[in-house]
């Protein structure tokens, strides 16, 4: 295998995440769209992916959550009918964010304690997900 184009791709999709990332970041902002409808996963870790992504964005716009357990059309649709504020999802983020941080703490000390016990770099911790990694 050839690391001078394996270097190339990751380059090529480097500069393709950036401009997707500033795509999505111009849609979001701009004046036509008058909310952002979170349609993550229903549950903590979609709503910290989004929030984190609609904070990078510095999205100032209301926040409408889309809750759905079904992908099946007719779900979606109702879904979408019947949108939520985004705010009655706070507790939520707040609780999703609490968990990553603890997650943190808990994977630098735990990390930090193998390595020295087995004098070898280990990484202990949950895995953070490759959509925030992008971003």
């Amino acid at each position: 295998m050839d690391s001078t184009n394996d270097s190339n791709s990751l380059d090529a999709i480097a500069e393709d995440i950036e401009q997707i990332k500033f795509q999505l970041f111009d849609l979001m902002n701009t004046g036509a769209v008058e909310s952002i409808v979170c349609a993550t996963d229903a549950g903590r870790e979609g709503e910290l992916i989004f929030r984190l992504v609609y904070l990078y964005s510095k999205c100032k716009k209301p926040i409408e959550r889309l809750w759905i357990s079904s992908m099946e059309d007719e779900a979606i649709r109702e879904g979408f009918d019947h949108l939520r504020s985004g705010e009655d999802y706070e507790l939520l983020y707040q609780a999703a964010l609490c968990r990553a941080q603890a997650d943190w703490i808990v994977g630098i000390n735990a990390s930090r304690l193998f390595s020295v016990l087995y004098k070898s770099r280990l990484n202990v911790g949950r895995v953070m997900s490759p959509t925030l990694a992008l971003m």
